[in-house]
């Protein structure tokens, strides 16, 4: 892999993420980070445009394990991603808001 245009692995940046965030943002605020297999968005606006496309899905566990453990057996991580998936981060829509209703109290 070559060198990546902003590190989200080194821990010297880690510690120092505004700064790292920034850069990103004025530079390629919507990157594709090779590293972290994902996008790296960073301006508010975009967020929020990529939250209320029906297109863009929270569904993810399983392409997260996937490259992940690319170089492993999935199925060592079967529990994790059955746990991981009833996580309201990770789910769409209804289900999103249902799971979010269980913290309702706890939100207030």
């Amino acid at each position: 892999m070559a060198v990546p245009r902003y590190d989200f692995t080194d821990p010297a940046a880690l510690t120092a993420l505004y700064p790292l965030l920034a850069r990103v943002r004025s530079e390629d605020p919507v990157h594709w980070s090779e590293q972290l297999n994902a996008w790296v968005v960073t301006r508010y606006a975009d967020v929020v445009t990529g939250l209320r496309d029906p297109a863009l899905s929270s569904r993810r566990m399983d392409l997260i394990v996937r490259y992940q453990l690319r170089d492993s057996d999935p199925a060592i991580a079967k529990d994790f991603e059955r746990i991981a998936n009833q996580q309201m981060l990770f789910r769409d829509g209804a289900d999103h808001h249902r799971a979010g209703g269980r913290v309702g109290d706890v939100r207030r």
